[in-house]
């Protein structure tokens, strides 16, 4: 696999969703970035120019509130810290070359990946994760403590030396400890759906193991990647779990409210169910029980349910395509057969090309909509909706851009962050020495200008 396909699936995954990546490695001196967008947030380090390499973490509002610090160390590993209840989680994103590179590369890739862990804190629970390109096999004689037995696929140079790095630094690799189908366990699959490789790895420290509680893929991910999502289930908490109730939340369309018509009768409607309910010899609890279900099943049968939020510049044609995309995805999952695979391989690159041509029009056709909306305000001088008009088509999300030092260096935590603003803000708002004021007024020749009154023979010669 080309070393630019995993960018390039990225990027294009990001462009789906309307995220934007921000920042290069600090190997090359070109910028890193944090975009926030909505409620995720990507912390990326790579070479955004060339689209080589790169990793990254996406994390979601929740996991950005517990971030401590993050570091991007190279195009090739990344860093983040947690916080949590139990202690500090260091998480180290790799990817690693292929098997197919110079052995030099490789050795710098993991001598750089062993100062990286050694620069963590020691009372974290470090784990790593990442595209390692390492096939391990399922032989652990000898090595029982770091490799279990349930690895598939035979034995690499870039395996042997995962392992070095696991036996050196105490990890056990999560992938190979669990039973699982061995389709569960493939992460990458070659484009011709031939070849099947178990290649992206979780690790966790050995004495943090048993709190890693299963290691798998999720092939159903639709990414349009040849790599499938892996996911690891890890329990840390030692408190109490305090049980919550697991019904979505939903909102009514209490927008239909401001209609006269139907505020009259849902008033109507709840004022009779309210006179039907026999409450004279119940508790308050029993009261308030219907009294709630009174109120919920009204506002369910005369206001309905909110739809989940989708983009409104997406027509349902786009979406029944993405949903026929889905189940084709699901179906090259479920099948066994090469003939079959292949086919269903290239039906899948045919409804995703069709996808991004579909999905390209309704964009077109959206912003043509509201042009034609804009220049119908602004004939009829409708300032409103043409100020509205324009900002739908031209606003952007607001893009958070890193702060650098004096020296240049990419400053990732808050507290340095306030601490160069103040360093700034202290030299903008300086007041100017007062010996240099003086100088400069002396320096200054004054002009012979008359300033007394003007007498009459001035007037009347100026009228």
């Amino acid at each position: 696999m080309r070393e630019d396909s995993r960018v390039n699936q990225v990027a294009q995954y990001m462009d789906e969703y309307g995220l934007d990546i921000l920042g290069i490695s600090e190997a090359r001196k070109k910028e890193f970035g944090e975009d926030r967008v909505g409620d995720l947030t990507l912390l990326y380090s790579g070479n955004d120019h060339k689209h080589e390499a790169g990793v990254a973490f996406l994390l979601s509002k929740r996991a950005k509130q517990s971030l401590l610090d993050w570091k991007p160390v190279s195009d090739r590993i990344i860093t983040a810290r947690f916080d949590s209840r139990i202690r500090k989680i260091s998480v180290i994103q790799c990817y690693a070359p292929t098997n197919q590179a110079d052995l030099e590369k490789k050795e710098a890739f993991y001598n750089q990946l062993t100062a990286t862990l050694r620069s963590v804190k020691k009372q974290d629970i470090v784990i790593c994760i990442g595209d390692y390109n390492a096939q391990l096999g399922s032989d652990n004689q000898g090595i029982e403590s770091w490799l279990g037995k349930h690895a598939i696929g035979q034995r690499t140079e870039n395996g042997n030396m995962l392992i070095d790095f696991c036996c050196q630094n105490d990890f056990v690799i999560g992938g190979s400890i669990f039973p699982h189908k061995n389709c569960h366990k493939v992460t990458w699959v070659s484009p011709d759906r031939k070849t099947e490789n178990q290649i992206d790895h979780v690790m966790i420290r050995r004495k943090w193991r048993h709190s890693l509680q299963d290691v798998r893929n999720k092939r159903g991910a639709d990414v349009n990647s040849d790599h499938h999502l892996v996911v690891a289930k890890i329990h840390l908490k030692i408190a109490r779990v305090q049980t919550r109730a697991k019904a979505p939340s939903k909102r009514y369309v209490i927008t239909k409210l401001q209609d006269a018509d139907n505020r009259r009768s849902f008033s109507v409607e709840l004022h009779n169910r309210y006179h039907q309910l026999n409450v004279e010899d119940s508790t308050l609890e029993t009261h308030w029980e219907h009294v709630k279900d009174t109120l919920q099943n009204c506002c369910q049968e005369l206001m309905g349910y909110r739809e989940q939020s989708k983009k409104e510049w997406m027509s349902r044609e786009t979406w029944n395509k993405i949903a026929v995309r889905k189940s084709i995805k699901a179906s090259l999952n479920a099948e066994t057969d090469y003939h079959v695979k292949e086919s269903l391989a290239y039906e899948y690159f045919l409804c995703e090309s069709d996808i991004k041509r579909s999905l390209k029009k309704d964009k077109r056709s959206w912003a043509d909509g509201i042009s034609r909306r804009a220049q119908a305000a602004a004939s009829t001088g409708n300032m409103k909706e043409l100020y509205r008009a324009a900002k739908q088509l031209c606003s952007r999300p607001i893009v958070t851009k890193p702060i650098r030092g004096r020296d240049g260096h990419l400053l990732v935590t808050v507290k340095d962050q306030l601490s160069r603003w103040y360093e700034h803000f202290s030299g903008v708002f300086k007041a100017p020495d007062s010996s240099v004021e003086s100088e400069a007024e002396e320096s200054q020749a004054l002009l012979n200008i008359d300033t007394r009154p003007p007498t009459k023979i001035e007037i009347a010669r100026a009228m």
